[in-house]
């Protein structure tokens, strides 16, 4: 290979490092809506389901989170405290978990989520069952009050794949769930804002430093 090819390739590779190696900052507030708009838009509560857990690492994982590429960062460090003092002045919502990260190179497609469990949980199967006069067991399938993963990608654009559930108790005892699944491109730097009838999110997402 000649001295002025190998000069060209060499400059073509560092041109494309930087899209392959970044490091981005997530900051997340979840909040409830005390007056949640049952009904409106027919959005009902649903069955509950335990979330898709592929892939999904627990926040007290440390060993996995930290082999996914993601670091967790202390609550003095959360990045949307005004908006969190903010809602607490609020007589609508509910601020109720807050969390942030630094993700090292998002990837393009699946990739690592982060499994949120908050609140109280819920047993949504019978267990034990019973088959004729011989006893059978089944674990039992717990969801949590908020319920579900978030993860990041960056291919063209950064988005952020929420997956999450609120379950609550009916007036009858019945079990059921508002769903929020949604993948939202995330522009850097800026606040946004994701929203069901009985909880959201506000995120933003930032290359790490700024």
């Amino acid at each position: 290979m000649t001295r002025p090819l190998t000069t060209a390739l060499i400059l073509l590779l560092a041109s494309i490092a930087p899209a392959s190696a970044a490091d981005y900052r997530v900051d997340v507030l979840i909040y409830a809506d005390r007056q949640p708009a049952a009904g409106e838009a027919g959005e009902l509560p649903l069955q509950p389901a335990l979330p898709n857990l592929q892939r999904a690492y627990e926040l007290d994982d440390a060993q996995g989170l930290r082999e996914a590429g993601i670091s967790l960062l202390p609550q003095d460090q959360f990045g949307l405290q005004k908006q969190w003092n903010h809602l607490l002045n609020s007589k609508r919502f509910e601020p109720i978990h807050k969390l942030s990260w630094i993700q090292r190179n998002p990837p393009t497609d699946g990739g690592p989520s982060l499994h949120l469990r908050i609140g109280p949980s819920y047993q949504i199967n019978d267990a034990p069952l019973y088959f004729g006069d011989l006893p059978g067991q089944r674990q039992a399938e717990l969801i949590h009050e908020l319920d579900g993963t978030l993860r990041l990608t960056l291919s063209r654009y950064l988005h952020l794949h929420a997956d999450l559930a609120w379950t609550s108790t009916g007036d009858y005892g019945d079990l059921g769930s508002y769903y929020l699944k949604e993948s939202r491109r995330m522009r850097s730097g800026e606040l946004h804002h994701l929203d069901s009838p009985r909880f959201g999110l506000l995120v933003r997402v930032s290359k790490a430093g700024n």
